[in-house]
């Protein structure tokens, strides 16, 4: 898997776009190190472009309760999900439920479009600091 890293540090935003099989652990890697160096309050996750058929409920969870432990993820922030399929589309909304269920500073949202995940995480407009 590859995954591509667009940092607008004047819009506190950063944009994480996957390519190919799911790969759970490289994903937290590359957010963890992020997180470590920029704390960034608005995450956009990309997904349009992933294969995600293996992924179970227990990855969810999983991937749920790792999110939650970062210590570098700011208390407050806005992750936004844009899907491109229905079944990408059903587990971004398991992960939100878990998200609210837990209640807390982050806010979360599924999206079908780069617009609007950028219109809600208020991160609309300005350049970006692309990172491969």
């Amino acid at each position: 898997m590859r995954i591509l890293t667009c940092h607008r540090p004047e819009h506190d935003l950063v944009i994480f776009t996957p390519k190919g099989a799911l790969d759970l652990r490289e994903s937290f890697a590359l957010s963890d190190s992020h997180y470590a160096q920029h704390g960034t309050a608005r995450v956009i996750w990309n997904l349009t472009e992933i294969e995600a058929s293996e992924l179970t409920l227990d990855d969810m969870t999983c991937a749920y309760i790792k999110d939650r432990k970062n210590p570098h993820r700011p208390e407050t922030h806005r992750m936004a999900i844009v899907i491109g399929s229905d079944l990408h589309t059903g587990l971004a909304h398991l992960y939100r439920a878990m998200v609210r269920n837990a209640g807390g500073g982050m806010q979360m949202e599924v999206f079908r479009s780069m617009d609007d995940a950028l219109d809600w995480t208020g991160a609309r407009g300005g350049s970006a600091v692309d990172q491969t």
